[in-house]
């Protein structure tokens, strides 16, 4: 099956979705074939069947298990390839306006909040300085000894 071209002209980014579609449509038949094979290549497992026993039966189609996995891997191999095109295709001048104003609205929303954050904490730390002097003053007024520790 040949797949689409990354971009045409005429099509602009409808090409790499469908690939992409193309592709996943793909890995499920991928899917869908593997298991049937493995249903049909799985040996009959007797009910009392030890360890030993299964080991070398399951031996018998691990090829085929192995070339089957080996199928789903390449085709999700695939799609992440198709999804790392898609992510990296050019946007158009309009797009790429309308993402710089949304992150400039974004850093200024990020700034106004950190301003009140600051804000709020020169706040807490004006609060604390006053209920230090606030005790230190009220220690001093009974303690004259804590009078010189106010200095230190």
């Amino acid at each position: 099956m040949a797949e689409p071209a990354a971009v045409s002209p005429k099509d602009g980014a409808h090409q790499p979705v469908t690939a992409l579609q193309v592709k996943a449509t793909e890995l499920c038949h991928t899917y869908f074939t593997a298991l049937g094979h493995l249903q049909n290549a799985a040996p009959e497992a007797p009910l009392d069947e030890t360890g030993p026993a299964r080991t070398a039966r399951v031996a018998g189609f691990q090829g085929l298990v192995d070339e089957l996995a080996a199928a789903v891997v390449q085709k999700h191999s695939e799609i992440e390839g198709l999804v790392d095109e898609l992510e990296a295709m050019p946007r158009s001048e309009e797009d790429e306006l309308r993402r710089l104003r949304e992150a400039q609205e974004d850093h200024a929303a990020a700034t106004e909040s950190l301003r009140a954050s600051v804000a709020k904490t020169e706040r807490l730390a004006g609060s604390v300085r006053g209920s230090l002097d606030s005790l230190l003053t009220s220690g001093e007024q009974r303690d004259p000894w804590i009078k010189g520790a106010g200095s230190l």
